[in-house]
């Protein structure tokens, strides 16, 4: 790998300073040579067995001893997440084998921008390592359950199922987040699968008025909105149109306002990404990256949507006037005082701000459409946050007949502000005659309607992005990865931006429910995560969260084993033999 060395001076004091890359993780856990066979032991043993750390990349640990040699310092400038820390420690270990006197500094950055960094390197900290333990944590058990239940399942479906094509030398992979977001897909396939159409009916109003001398019909809601009582709804449209005329009851109005979006964080930038442009959570997040490595957008992978004190709002803007396209929308911000401070959201992970352009790219900059998109997104965002709400008035007209209450609105926008730019989200204007309280109209049109129940749709990638964020299955930085393995493994398939199950998901779910076993459901891989966060925050220590969790799955897996007869069966429904 590459390695740079120049002269400067931190906090006054000269150095020559050598600067080389790493490739991710340095380093990685597996279990020893002798346990690569699947054969060589129980899958059950694989919960205590040794593990070994492995050096991924031979050559860049090569070029770091070469380094650790002539260095007295060792700054580490990895991303300011737990993964980054972890890959901190990674690096310390092989170093100081190498040179055990070296200082070590960690530098805390969000954005690879001349001002961050020079900011960075004058006040260097100390790298973080209980994030490091949480993170082995998390390498650790996935190792051991994944590895144990993989084994387990496969071994059994490969030796019981021979005859079915599907399975001979097939891995079944088993992952504790990969399962729980199947059964989010599986979930909500069955509730599709199951749902039964029920009829409901409703009483629609329409009266006419005239609006710049022009007859005008407005639709009024009924205030009951739908009864499931055919007879009973009936009765009361009866009865409406003996009364034969309705009156306006109530004229009211209010200031009304759309609220600009809140600062962006990684799980609502993967949502919008989807929602927008059919942008996959991978997809976006390697356009992210890359964007960021290129120095156009802070840190993505960030759990905070509030801007901390002291954020140099103007100098963001300011970057934003010259483009073509919202250059002057950013101008106003500026010179007509527009700006507004933006909203503060609830989260907070005290490492990165929320996702903003760091400086300004124009059309030659992307290398793609990806990019293009998701940098006009984050920076049309931006400026939506530091822009005022949209403001309009509300009119809200209740008109009666006999006892039955119908209700109609109408809008008047009155300032755009932020859904000038933000352009993704609209506001429609409603007109709506001037009605007067106690005038009597007789309806235009007084209809029964007969309806039916809907089943919910499947899940897009961002419902599923939702649910996993909702009940803590993975990280803003791994949810992508996790929906991405459910497809390489087969178990999902994504069909005009709708996640559909496979046989093979329907039949480990199905088993699984069946087992009595909460393997495809949320709550275990959830609580794991709180206890991350313990370790991480110094409550817990590691060996403390791997034996319980141990614990727990070996439980399980020997849950499995007694009842394999359980996936069998799903199997056999599934797969039947041609």
């Amino acid at each position: 790998n590459f390695g740079f060395n120049f002269d400067y001076s931190i906090n006054g004091q000269n150095c020559e300073m050598f600067f080389t890359s790493l490739a991710g993780h340095l380093m990685g856990i597996d279990f020893p040579k002798e346990l690569a066979s699947w054969y060589s032991c129980e899958p059950s043993e694989l919960f205590y067995k040794p593990i070994v750390k492995i050096v991924k990349f031979p050559d860049i640990d090569k070029t770091l001893q070469k380094y650790s040699k002539m260095c007295q310092w060792l700054v580490l400038w990895l991303d300011c997440d737990r993964e980054g820390e972890k890959i901190c420690f990674e690096v310390i270990e092989r170093c100081i084998r190498i040179n055990k006197r070296m200082r070590i500094y960690r530098a805390k950055f969000s954005a690879l921008i001349p001002r961050d960094i020079i900011y960075a390197c004058n006040n260097l900290g100390q790298p973080n390592e209980n994030e490091s333990f949480a993170v082995e944590t998390r390498e650790e058990l996935d190792l051991r359950i994944g590895c144990s239940f993989t084994r387990l399942i496969s071994l059994h479906l490969q030796n019981k199922h021979k005859k079915r094509a599907d399975f001979v030398k097939r891995t079944v992979s088993y992952g504790p987040c990969q399962f729980p977001t199947l059964g989010f897909v599986c979930e909500r396939y069955f509730e599709i699968e199951n749902f039964v159409k029920e009829n409901f009916w409703s009483i629609k109003l329409q009266l006419t008025k005239d609006l710049d001398n022009k007859p005008y019909p407005v639709d009024f809601n009924w205030k009951r909105n739908r009864l499931f009582d055919e007879v009973c709804c009936y009765m009361i449209y009866e009865m409406c149109l003996e009364e034969g005329e309705a009156t306006i009851t109530s004229v009211t109005g209010k200031p009304k306002s759309r609220y600009k979006p809140k600062p962006l964080h990684t799980v609502d930038l993967q949502k919008l990404c989807s929602q927008y442009f059919h942008m996959g959570s991978e997809t976006c997040m390697n356009t992210a990256e890359k964007l960021y490595q290129r120095g156009f957008l802070s840190y993505p992978r960030t759990e905070t949507n509030v801007f901390k004190n002291g954020t140099d709002f103007e100098g963001l803007i300011r970057n934003q006037t010259v483009d073509p396209n919202w250059g002057n929308y950013a101008n106003d911000l500026l010179t007509q005082n527009k700006f507004r401070h933006p909203r503060n959201g609830n989260k907070n992970d005290n490492s990165h701000p929320p996702i903003h352009p760091t400086k300004y790219a124009s059309k030659n900059d992307f290398e793609n459409r990806n990019e293009e998109n998701l940098y006009t997104l984050v920076t049309k965002h931006f400026l939506a946050c530091c822009s005022d709400d949209a403001k309009g008035f509300e009119t809200i007209i209740e008109a009666t007949i006999g006892d039955e209450v119908f209700e109609s609105n109408g809008l008047i926008i009155h300032e755009l502000n932020f859904l000038e730019i933000y352009t993704y989200n609209k506001w429609n204007a409603v007109s709506i005659p001037k009605f007067v309280i106690g005038e009597k109209i007789i309806p235009s049109k007084l209809d029964f309607i007969t309806s039916e129940t809907n089943p919910p749709k499947c899940l897009t990638e961002k419902d599923l992005i939702t649910k996993m964020d909702k009940f803590g299955i993975g990280t803003d930085a791994t949810i992508a990865q996790h929906i991405k393995k459910i497809q390489d493994r087969e178990y999902v398939q994504k069909v005009s931006q709708e996640f559909i199950p496979t046989t093979l998901g329907l039949a480990l779910y199905e088993a699984s429910c069946k087992m009595g076993l909460n393997l495809t459901k949320p709550h275990l891989r959830a609580q794991t995560e709180k206890e991350l966060v313990q370790i991480a925050n110094g409550i817990k220590t590691k060996e403390q969260v791997v034996m319980e969790y141990l614990n727990i799955y070996s439980n399980l897996l020997s849950q499995v084993e007694n009842e394999k007869n359980t996936l069998d069966r799903a199997i056999i429904k599934y797969f039947p033999l041609k």
